[in-house]
């Protein structure tokens, strides 16, 4: 990575740590790895726009004019191939972390026959949000400040965040099915194990690149 591209990175790096995020997720397809950058916005992008705002739905109610959402930076990557369309994204939990995770995986895996199944998703709670932004922050060098999403992207005010509803958590169990609601249960603890395992290589590779 060159200077410029590990000066771009940094300031994205403190942007996105300048907020407190709990919820760390990744999206990925099971079907359309073939798709590449150029019709993300025909296949992929319309389903991602279409799961987050079904989200956002399901936690505030349908709204006419200014549809509420929950606070989330997303970013869109393709791999070292650049034909592996996934989403990474970090999010301030309006519901439990835990719960929230495990319906998120569940009614993506629900959603759309193309979607990941929960085993091949994760969405866990952050455990170490520095890390959590370096990972995110991985294609960077290659994709630059595209990888960014704003459509996708969301930022309350603290003083205007909207009220979720008292229903939330059953509305959003809607957007799921039971089968998937138990696979992502059973997969949560074993995505926060791969979680943990992520930056305890990162901190090795850090320390070994000091000894060099």
């Amino acid at each position: 990575m060159g200077w410029r591209q590990e000066q771009q990175r940094q300031a994205w790096a403190n942007w996105i740590n300048a907020e407190k995020w709990d919820v760390f997720g990744t999206l990925n397809f099971a079907y359309l790895h073939h798709i590449g950058p150029a019709d993300k916005d025909d296949v992929c992008g319309k389903m991602w726009r279409s799961f987050f705002g079904a989200i956002d739905r399901a936690l505030y109610g349908q709204q006419r004019k200014h549809q509420s959402r929950f606070d989330r930076v997303v970013l869109v990557q393709y791999g070292s191939n650049g034909n592996y369309p996934h989403v990474h994204f970090l999010a301030k939990s309006p519901l439990p972390a835990q719960q929230f995770c495990i319906l998120l995986n569940a009614a993506w895996a629900s959603m759309y026959s193309a979607s990941a199944r929960p085993v091949s998703n994760e969405i866990t709670p952050i455990i170490q949000q520095a890390r959590t932004t370096g990972y995110v922050l991985h294609e960077m060098n290659r994709l630059g400040g595209k990888t960014y999403d704003y459509r996708l992207s969301n930022s309350n005010s603290p003083a205007l965040r909207p009220s979720v509803r008292d229903d939330a958590a059953e509305r959003l169990k809607q957007l799921t099915t039971t089968t998937n609601r138990l696979k992502a249960t059973i997969e949560f603890p074993n995505h926060l194990q791969a979680a943990q395992a992520r930056i305890d290589r990162r901190d090795r590779l850090a320390v070994a690149a000091m000894l060099r």
